[in-house]
């Protein structure tokens, strides 16, 4: 059971991180009618970074250009404890 919550735990943060920027108002981004910031502490370098990377290239391109994902490597918007709350904050209303 201890390896299920561990591994949850990792998918949660995963998608918490991607999910923790609320989409920008349509005027802020010209390009994009929504777009989100994937924040994580692994290297640039790194395979799950690359993947985001090219997630990112085919999310835009299937929603033609509507959806924008931005990928932040090596805790760039914050380390795991910083984008979890920012989780927490964005679920109860006040991020």
């Amino acid at each position: 059971m201890t390896r299920w919550l561990m591994e949850r735990r990792g998918l949660v943060r995963a998608t918490g991180a991607m999910l923790a920027t609320p989409a920008l108002p349509r005027f802020a981004r010209a390009d994009a009618e929504y777009s989100l910031r994937l924040g994580n502490s692994s290297p640039a370098d790194h395979p799950f970074v690359l993947r985001l990377l090219e997630a990112a290239q085919a999310i835009k391109q299937e929603s033609g250009g509507r959806v924008e994902l931005l990928v932040f490597p090596n805790s760039q918007l914050g380390g795991d404890n910083d984008l979890l709350g920012s989780v927490a904050n964005a679920g109860s209303g006040q991020a």
